[in-house]
C-alpha cells in the first residue's frame, strides 16, 4: 500500500474516488442481469477513470503485457467499462491498471490499456453472454468437448528428468516421431 501511494502517478488516480465500486446493469443485447466490482473508480480533473489493481511478479512492460494477456485483463476491463457506460451513459472511460510487484521493494507501474484491447475484451464478454443466453434458452449447458478426446503426451509434458532410470522412463518410447 505504501509503495502504491508513494508512486506519484498511482497516487494521482487514487487521491479521489471510490474503492470497491459496485455496478449492476441489465445487458442491452441479452437482457441478462450483470454485476461488476471495480477496484477503484477514480476522478481526476472531473473525469472518471476505471482503475484495476493487479499484483505481479514483474512490472516491466514486456513481462506484464504477457501476464495481462494470459489473465485476460482486457476482458475484465471491457466488462467494467460496458457496465459503467450502461449505468451512467458515459462511454469510453479510460481504463488503467496499477501493477504492483509482489516482492519488495514492490515497484509500481501504471498502464493505460489501449482502446483496441478494451473493445476486443468487450466483444469477448458479449460472446460469452450470448453463449449463456443460448444455454438458458435451450436449457443445455455443454462443456468444452462434446466427444471423447485423445490426449497425447510429449516428453516435455511429463517433466521427467533426462537421467531418470525409473521403470516408467524405461517403458516409455521417446522416439523422435513421438515428440
Amino acid at each position: 500500500q505504501r509503495a502504491v501511494f508513494a508512486n506519484p502517478i498511482a497516487s494521482k488516480y487514487l487521491s479521489r474516488g471510490q474503492a470497491e465500486h459496485t455496478l449492476q446493469w441489465k445487458d442491452r443485447q441479452t437482457g441478462i442481469d450483470c454485476k461488476a466490482r471495480l477496484d477503484f473508480l477514480s476522478e481526476v480533473d472531473g473525469k472518471p477513470f476505471i482503475i484495476d489493481l493487479k499484483g505481479t511478479p514483474d512490472v516491466r512492460a514486456d513481462f506484464f503485457r504477457r501476464d495481462a494477456g494470459r489473465n485476460a485483463y482486457h476482458q475484465q476491463l471491457g466488462w467494467y467499462r460496458e457496465g459503467y457506460a450502461t449505468v451512467t451513459g458515459y462511454e469510453d472511460v479510460p481504463c488503467l491498471i496499477l501493477a504492483v510487484e509482489f516482492n519488495a521493494p514492490h515497484d509500481v507501474a501504471v498502464f493505460r490499456l489501449e482502446e483496441e484491447a478494451i473493445y476486443a475484451g468487450h466483444a469477448d464478454c458479449q460472446d460469452m453472454l450470448q453463449r449463456v443466453a443460448t444455454c438458458r434458452m435451450e436449457n443445455r449447458w455443454p462443456g468444452l468437448y462434446e466427444t471423447e478426446q485423445e490426449l497425447v503426451l510429449r516428453k516435455w509434458d511429463l517433466d521427467l528428468d533426462q537421467n531418470d532410470d525409473s521403470e516408467l522412463v524405461k517403458e516409455l518410447d521417446f522416439t523422435e516421431e513421438n515428440d
